[in-house]
């Protein structure tokens, strides 16, 4: 007992980020628990005000006032509350709980899974709709398997991955600023026809925001996915990927891991609002394995645990290197 407490006393920091990790692996909060859900209604009522009027220019412009606007109100409502509190690294790791948000949906995405291994498709595209912005009502078995996955890894790289790393650098504070930032992100993104314009600024600052986690973090990433071959999927399809305007480069870079590691084919059109959009396919014509979803689910959770480990090793290593010279 007085060891973990010495460790503790002299290493918070760590001891605080691997606790929430495993809390909220453990104890997963769905949006509408968290300040998440304040923030995508926060999002949408702005969006319904401001966001579809105007002339191109006009919408581009109310779009970084209104980005400008939210993230002001959420951080004096954030700021007041640390004000009124004891902001120390623990409440600071409360912060970074309610910035997370992988686990929820990767159990939303097992239950897909589940439902499709018991042909009920319908289930299926009920639970998918949980986790993702875009239509479901008529995909294929096969459109919910790729969408599913395109969904986890966006989840894990926006719900997890950039949250732990700007909480390292930064704080809690800063992690849950940026889960406000993807909220209105999912809300106003510029793949919505009628927010294409208003919806730019928030894609440039969550897609700027998310490059450097992502050139650093994804080819360690593959390894555990066992994809080596991805780069050479980005060079195939980063031409059209970036004519097609439809998503980011970060999101291709991802995609491509994933579809290298299941041997798959992912991305492609998409509908959003009774609206298509048009992507390149990512290895086009390889099959997808039924299996898929639970593979992803395991390459995430071998990196969390890995990274998990990764903080004990350290933490043990440290204190017994400071106690013993």
């Amino acid at each position: 007992m007085e060891l973990i407490t010495s460790i503790i006393e002299i290493y918070p920091e760590l001891i605080a980020l691997t606790l929430v990790l495993l809390l909220e692996w453990i104890f997963p909060l769905a949006s509408k628990y968290t300040p998440a859900f304040m923030f995508s209604v926060l999002a949408s009522s702005i969006s319904n005000k401001v966001g579809q009027s105007g002339s191109q220019n006009q919408q581009v412009l109310a779009g970084w006032l209104a980005l400008g606007t939210y993230l002001f109100l959420i951080g004096v409502i954030i700021g007041s509350i640390l004000f009124a509190v004891t902001n120390d690294i623990w409440t600071q790791a409360i912060l970074l709980y309610f910035a997370l948000g992988y686990q929820h949906v990767a159990n939303q995405a097992s239950a897909v899974q589940a439902c499709i291994t018991k042909s009920q498709k319908s289930a299926a595209r009920t639970i998918l709709a949980n986790i993702s912005e875009f239509d479901v009502n008529r995909l294929s078995e096969l459109g919910i398997n790729k969408l599913t996955l395109e969904s986890l890894i966006k989840r894990f790289v926006s719900f997890w991955l950039t949250p732990v790393i700007l909480f390292l650098v930064f704080d809690g504070f800063t992690a849950l600023m940026y889960r406000a930032l993807v909220e209105a992100y999912i809300v106003w993104q510029p793949k919505n026809v009628t927010l294409q314009y208003f919806g730019q600024a928030v894609f440039k600052v969550k897609n700027t925001i998310e490059f450097i986690p992502t050139i650093v973090v994804a080819p360690i990433y593959s390894v555990f996915t066992s994809s080596p071959y991805w780069t050479k999927y980005i060079k195939a399809t980063k031409s059209q990927w970036q004519h097609a305007k439809a998503s980011s480069f970060n999101q291709l870079i991802w995609l491509s891991i994933v579809s290298a590691g299941c041997k798959s084919e992912l991305a492609g059109p998409l509908m959003l609002q009774q609206q298509k959009i048009v992507r390149p396919r990512i290895n086009q014509g390889a099959p997808l394995f039924p299996s898929a979803i639970g593979v992803l689910l395991g390459w995430n959770n071998r990196f969390r645990a890995t990274f998990i480990l990764f903080n004990i090793i350290t933490l043990t290593t440290l204190y017994f290197t400071n106690n013993f010279h």
